[in-house]
């Protein structure tokens, strides 16, 4: 029997992470940080941590920090707010905006 003053478990962030990453390793999902989210949204982090305590961002807690699925964050934007565009456009859209044609 443990004492009462002693966790029965002591994980840091890094064992978290480590866990968090196993049980995701099925899933095709992109975790992000909030870094990431930050620069996905062309924000501040300290923005992205606001949305998220107002409750307009979904995300989970590790630790001190927190990670979100991309999904869930574009999906929480409002349909009027425009993301900044990715690599993953065509590159006539990434460069003008509009479509060729």
């Amino acid at each position: 029997m443990t004492p009462a003053s002693q966790p029965l478990f002591h994980l840091t962030v890094a064992d978290l992470e480590a866990l968090l990453d196993r049980k995701l390793a099925g899933h095709t999902e992109t975790v992000m940080t909030t870094d990431q989210v930050a620069a996905l949204l062309a924000t501040s982090e300290s923005t992205v941590l606001r949305l998220v305590r107002a409750g307009k961002i979904p995300a989970r807690k590790l630790g001190q920090e927190y990670r979100y699925y991309r999904s869930e964050v574009l999906a929480s934007l409002p349909s009027t707010v425009q993301t900044p565009i990715t690599d993953t456009a065509e590159p006539s859209v990434q460069q003008t905006g509009q479509r060729a044609g």
